[in-house]
């Protein structure tokens, strides 16, 4: 049965793939029904899926498989940061498939490039696409309603989260920071709609590439960042 969210989504989906030549992945919501209730709603923001010439619905791959067919270890630290974020607790060391499944039901995540790439991003396509799509990935945010979005990686000298703050939502206030581990920065948006504002926070790629860092200590810094970017929510 096809929800509010869905219906969005691929209203949505249908205008935007129009622009890139029918290629396009779907991402979103695996299940927008456990998403819609969670106490706290969760966004990640990734560059673009490792997909080239294909056109792929992701939300029905990580609700059947919880990502395990391509990129598995992106999708294991994805899973320990939702918990991080919506229940705490120890660090998972061990992420199983049923895990996988059962914490991507709770979050959406969506790429800031529609069009797949390969295994090695080209940042500044990356950004052209951010740019130019800059108002469908807005419209794609706002269905979702998040409390926290949490942006993946950097693209050459530029964060995923400055795609949003200087093309997305246009920010130009202060960045609050939480320094343990690397610094993580946020700012805060208004989505329509919303009693508080949305934190949008600058986090590492849940590959871990070049961090230095293990994943518990990503596991700790996240548990830490967001929970000081939520509480900072000005309404």
């Amino acid at each position: 049965m096809e929800t509010r969210i869905n219906e969005l989504e691929n209203e949505l989906f249908a205008r935007w793939s129009q622009k890139h030549e029918g290629l396009f992945i779907e991402d979103g919501a695996p299940c927008p029904e456990q998403f819609e209730n969670e106490k706290t709603r969760v966004t990640f923001v990734l560059k673009e899926a490792n997909a080239s010439g294909e056109s792929w619905d992701m939300r029905s791959w990580a609700a059947e498989s919880g990502g395990d067919l391509k990129s598995p270890n992106t999708w294991n630290n994805i899973v320990r940061w939702t918990q991080a974020i919506l229940d705490g607790g120890e660090f998972p060391e061990k992420v199983s498939i049923d895990d996988r499944i059962r914490w991507l039901k709770r979050i959406s995540f969506m790429n800031l490039k529609k069009v797949g790439g390969d295994s090695s991003s080209i940042p500044s396509e990356i950004i052209k696409y951010a740019k130019n799509d800059a108002e469908e990935i807005r419209e794609q945010l706002c269905i979702y309603k998040p409390d926290i979005i949490v942006c993946c990686g950097v693209l050459g000298s530029k964060a995923v989260a400055d795609c949003l703050g200087d093309f997305v939502f246009k920010y130009e206030g202060a960045w609050g920071h939480y320094e343990k581990n690397g610094v993580f920065c946020w700012f805060y948006t208004q989505i329509p709609a919303k009693l508080h504002k949305t934190a949008v926070l600058s986090f590492y790629h849940p590959r871990n590439l070049g961090t230095g860092c293990s994943d518990q200590v990503l596991y700790d810094a996240m548990l830490e960042a967001a929970k000081e970017a939520l509480a900072g929510r000005p309404k």
